[in-house]
């Protein structure tokens, strides 16, 4: 639910609030390795909503977009790891 939100407020223009939504989500220390793939799939959401509106963005939600692809990108290789055991 928080990707979705973050995905509505890039969308919306509440870049504020996005901006600190991404800060959250990105600090999400996850216990258990089963919930990489949502968290995975809604980054990847929030991710493809801020290069879709990257022309618009502020500098420092702009700065995120690299941040939320390495995390995107490092939950999905946590997935991959436990599909192949």
């Amino acid at each position: 639910m928080r990707c979705l939100r973050v995905y509505l407020e890039v969308y919306a223009g509440e870049f504020e609030s996005a901006e600190s939504g991404i800060a959250e989500l990105l600090s999400l220390t996850l216990q258990r390795s089963y919930l990489s793939g949502p968290l995975g799939t809604g980054l990847g959401k929030v991710y493809q909503a801020l290069i879709a509106n990257a022309d618009s963005l502020p500098s420092t939600l702009s700065a995120q977009i690299p941040k939320v692809k390495d995390r995107t990108l490092q939950l999905w290789e946590e997935v991959k790891q436990q599909s192949s055991r």
